[in-house]
């Protein structure tokens, strides 16, 4: 129907006609450039803004803007004006706008712009893990489960997963957390036949092969959970290793060893979270608001974004991977009421919601295409949380691959992400902050 793809904004952003570019950011200088061929930029505003956990602290424009087409000069940012503080995540947004309307542009409309990272510190506070409540572990024969202040966490002992996490006596998932390595096939992917070169990864998460299984409760705020498999797929090693805290939150830790030379790159590399259904609510801070990849973001700026699950969901004519997110702090999936999960990591992760499955979206090979007709959405949503996930390419569609940075190559990877419930009315920058 020529709704633009999510990829436009990519497009828009490495055609636009300005680069900026830090020459000594600390004092606030900056290198402009003007790639106009007629234009002078005193045509435009140049807006900047200083943003602290996705709000403006301080705003202003350059004024006086004045650069002729093909030439380049420094440009500066108040940026002392300002005390930055611990605990605050700082970009620096820069936005180019026409001051008369122009051919199909309005004025006021952005046509270009950049982001810088300023500033991040954690704060130096943390949780004394002797203040939070206790935990009580109730080991059966074919289950354990861990009781806290308002809630249960259990794992099967078959499979060695986290498949109970209750709240408030309210179930927050349903289905077994479970390692994924795959995505569904882009059409990029098809062109260079990763549907074949790298199949073993589409049910490695799925075929686990439980060896060992261990549960530590030496300190009475926590829990330990230990989980060794073989891949028979892959014929490697997974290890997933659990931490469950007295305040509700779980640490999960994942660690992929390769058992065997010349296995294919990783597809992704992360976890599967089923949430119940009511869970419609999305909050995040991460590039955004549209899906981006790790070789697709530039144009996708980090901010808190509010959105609903459905709204991730792109309708490409061919179902395949969508409605992704990279270089995320935090990210939360509530119900109407504010209830509901917030997902953190030490480091940035990347994650996609949505209430259709990697296996729905997958089509198994080119003769059994389904349509965007066919997708017919659940009402449960459905979380990867990943390391990373490969780059979806596009130099061409017939061949070429995702270039080499933005492959995940055979390797040793570890992954650690946590969990924990979130109420109406929590400040979800603190939650994301808190650790033990």
């Amino acid at each position: 129907d020529r709704s633009p793809h999510p990829a436009m904004v990519e497009v828009k952003k490495v055609y636009q006609y300005i680069k900026i570019k830090p020459f000594n950011q600390p004092k606030g200088l900056f290198m402009l450039t003007n790639m106009y061929d007629f234009t002078n930029l005193n045509e435009f505003d140049l807006k900047w803004a200083l943003r602290a956990n996705g709000e403006d602290v301080l705003t202003g424009k350059i004024e006086g803007l004045e650069l002729a087409p093909h030439q380049s000069d420094t440009i500066y940012v108040p940026l002392d004006m300002y005390e930055l503080k611990r605990g605050f995540d700082y970009r620096l947004n820069f936005t180019l706008v026409p001051k008369k309307d122009k051919p199909f542009v309005k004025a006021g409309t952005p046509v270009a712009g950049e982001q810088f990272f300023v500033y991040y510190r954690r704060p130096a506070e943390r949780i004394n893990i002797n203040r939070i409540p206790g935990l009580a572990v109730d080991d059966q024969d074919k289950k354990v489960i861990i009781v806290g202040q308002g809630f249960e966490v259990g794992f099967d002992k078959a499979t060695g997963l986290l498949n109970l996490y209750k709240v408030d006596e309210k179930k927050l998932i349903d289905k077994p957390i479970q390692p994924n390595f795959w995505r569904a096939p882009t059409d990029n992917d098809f062109g260079n036949r990763m549907d074949q070169r790298q199949a073993i990864w589409r049910t490695a998460g799925k075929h686990l092969v439980l060896k060992k299984f261990d549960v530590q409760h030496s300190n009475n705020a926590v829990v330990r959970i230990f989980a060794r498999y073989y891949l028979p797929d892959a014929r490697s090693e997974l290890k997933i290793n659990y931490e469950i805290f007295g305040n509700g939150e779980v640490s999960v830790e994942m660690q992929l060893d390769p058992g065997i030379d010349g296995l294919p790159n990783l597809p992704r590399f992360g976890m599967q979270v089923t949430i119940v259904k009511g869970h419609e609510q999305l909050q995040y801070y991460g590039r955004g608001p549209k899906e981006n990849y790790s070789d697709r973001h530039t144009g996708s700026f980090v901010d808190q974004y509010h959105s609903t699950v459905s709204r991730q969901y792109f309708a490409y004519i061919r179902p395949q991977e969508n409605g992704y997110k990279t270089d995320v702090r935090w990210m939360a999936v509530t119900n109407n009421a504010g209830e509901g999960m917030l997902f953190k990591a030490i480091n940035y992760f990347s994650f996609s919601a949505l209430h259709l499955t990697t296996d729905d979206l997958d089509q198994l090979t080119k003769e059994n295409y389904r349509y965007a007709k066919d997708m017919h959405p659940r009402k449960e949503t459905f979380v990867e949380i990943d390391f990373k996930q490969m780059g979806v390419g596009g130099d061409n569609s017939w061949g070429a691959r995702p270039h080499k940075q933005y492959t995940l190559p055979i390797a040793s990877y570890r992954f650690t992400f946590k969990f924990k419930p979130v109420q109406k009315g929590d400040d979800l920058f603190e939650v994301w902050q808190e650790r033990f």
